[in-house]
């Protein structure tokens, strides 16, 4: 009778635990739908989105679509980016709710070879971008096409998103993990633009000898795909810069700036205006090698602008850069084959190829190096107010020759003395961020500043509000190359070796730093480590790790299984001599 009670007992208190457990589990899972967070216990964060795509997300006002062409079948490089990318969308999920939503789609997977073409070439002029992609089945090497893109679709209006970056001397793993670094800011960037309600409008300053429109043709043409309103500015037609200018883009000035110009400019930085300066300091143009004696002098430039540049924080150098190890070559005629000549690609130090500086700042991060032609070094000037970033610069092998330069192509017949070389990490493009110090002060007649001080838009500033300006001693690393008979190249493209070089993307960065008053820009920063197996140690300890992994597993279930087996024997065992007694 005392163990039937005994027993009752025992499954009233088990009901009891479990139904505690289900209504703890309930309320586990009510709190759970009302208070939301997500843990990301990796060192580098790689799971979680930064706060301004947090921002974006969170204040979608209608739905973002996300169609993402990233096949399964693919190999194991390619899995690990659409694993990546999923793991992305699941998080913009998150925070996006039912704003935002995605899907994959397979686009070649069925198709015949000229379907598969028709849809590369239609998807192709929306700016999605085919990889061909080779992997081993069996002894046999296939071929693959596939789209590591998206495409993102806001309010009827769409951008494009391509993963992989296209990155010059990377291996494999460095490219791949780079471009998976870069996809946060990929997406988050293209929603932002799909949001605009007014484009940033950008003006290349015109009047002063700048580059032609053709000359700037191609990168005229991204920033116009970024969603930027591209225009032209005549200071000479406008009594101040105007206040709707997100940006003002100064591109390889050759004529001189008056003082009125120069005001208009400096008021239009003292009222928070962006600049992006490009200029040469020394003049010197390839074309003048054409003559008889295949030589020139370099000498500096008159666009009186060094003046604003020292009050500003920076000062442009009259030389011009050699680069040992880092520059492009130019093909020269090295005699006739057949009444034909022969030509050959000789290293022209003048040309150097510049390297983004070691900061890892968001403008520079992960981009390839950038085609410098004839560059000037940069000095930075001490100012608590402005801090200064350096974000190209030559390689550890170059020197800086000033000018007057004499410019021959003697120079290639002898080998370079490399002792001589020893300038290392030139600084050629500084970004500069604070609060400026009008080039003006002190020098304006009182007179003046109290008649403009009557006229709010005029209203003379000594100081800027806090704003950011970028200065590149070379206006060529915007200038795209033209073609014979008509057209251009792509910004960055050197037909000589048909190498393509960041100059684009280096510029776009630039431009959207700028004008970028969310913040996305820093998701570029982002950091996610490789941590590859060491292959030799592999080879080396294969079958020891086999072991491992195979029999230690093994062994330990069965350990675990005498071990429990022997207790409970004990337990039950010593339970029915203890019940045998008490009878």
């Amino acid at each position: 009778m005392k163990e039937k009670r005994n027993l009752k007992n025992t499954r009233r208190q088990s009901l009891f635990y479990i139904g505690m457990i289900i209504l703890i589990l309930f309320l586990l899972n009510f709190v759970g739908s009302k208070l939301y967070t997500r843990f990301d216990l990796t060192k580098e964060k790689r799971y979680s989105v930064s706060e301004p795509s947090k921002k974006l997300l969170k204040n979608l006002d209608d739905i973002v679509s996300v169609q993402i062409y990233l096949d399964k079948d693919v190999n194991a490089g390619m899995l690990r980016l659409r694993k990546s990318v999923e793991d992305l969308m699941n998080e913009y999920k998150a925070y996006g709710g039912s704003n935002f939503e995605f899907e994959f789609i397979s686009l070649l997977d069925g198709k015949t070879e000229d379907e598969k073409v028709k849809i590369i070439q239609e998807y192709s002029k929306k700016g999605i971008f085919t990889t061909n992609l080779s992997y081993k089945d069996g002894d046999v090497t296939q071929q693959k096409y596939i789209m590591p893109a998206a495409m993102i679709t806001y309010k009827s209006r769409q951008m494009p998103v391509n993963f992989l970056e296209d990155q010059i001397g990377y291996a494999p793993e460095e490219r791949l993990n780079n471009s998976i670094i870069s996809l946060e800011y990929k997406f988050s960037s293209a929603i932002s633009k799909l949001q605009l309600t007014t484009k940033p409008r950008l003006a290349f300053l015109v009047g002063q000898n700048e580059l032609e429109n053709i000359e700037v043709a191609d990168i005229t043409m991204a920033l116009k795909e970024q969603m930027y309103d591209v225009t032209q500015l005549d200071l000479s037609k406008f009594y101040k810069v105007p206040s709707d200018i997100s940006a003002l883009i100064i591109a390889k000035p050759q004529g001189r700036f008056d003082e009125k110009d120069k005001y208009k400019i400096d008021q239009y930085i003292m009222n928070g205006g962006k600049v992006l300066w490009l200029r040469e300091n020394v003049m010197a143009d390839m074309d003048s090698l054409r003559n008889a004696q295949q030589m020139f002098w370099a000498y500096p430039t008159e666009d009186n602008l060094d003046d604003m540049m020292f009050t500003y924080g920076v000062r442009i150098n009259q030389n011009l850069v050699q680069d040992l190890q880092m520059c492009n070559p130019i093909p020269l005629v090295t005699g006739m084959d057949g009444g034909k000549p022969q030509t050959q690609l000789f290293p022209w130090y003048y040309f150097p190829i510049l390297l983004p500086a070691a900061n890892n700042h968001p403008i520079i991060r992960n981009i390839d190096p950038v085609a410098g032609y004839f560059t000037s070094t940069i000095d930075t000037i001490k100012s608590s107010k402005v801090r200064k970033t350096i974000l190209l610069t030559t390689s550890q092998y170059s020197k800086a020759l000033l000018s007057p330069v004499r410019i021959h192509l003697d120079m290639l017949k002898e080998e370079p003395d490399k002792s001589s070389f020893k300038q290392p990490n030139l600084a050629c493009a500084v970004l500069l961020e604070g609060s400026f110090t009008s080039n003006y002060k002190n020098r304006m007649a009182s007179t003046y500043v109290d008649v403009a001080d009557t006229v709010k838009e005029l209203k003379f500033l000594d100081h800027s509000k806090e704003t950011k300006m970028i200065v590149i001693s070379d206006g060529d690393v915007i200038k795209n190359d033209l073609q014979v008979g008509g057209g251009f190249w792509p910004l960055g493209y050197y037909n000589v070796t048909g190498q393509t070089l960041a100059n684009k993307t280096f510029i776009l960065n630039c431009v959207e730093y700028l004008t970028d008053e969310s913040g996305l820009i820093t998701t570029r920063s982002k950091e996610i480590k490789v941590r590859l197996l060491d292959k030799v140690k592999i080879k080396e300890e294969k079958l020891k790790w086999q072991l491992i992994n195979t029999i230690i597993p093994i062994v330990s279930v069965i350990l675990f299984g005498l071990v429990y087996t022997y207790l409970r024997r004990k337990r039950y065992t010593g339970k029915g001599q203890k019940n045998q007694t008490s009878k």
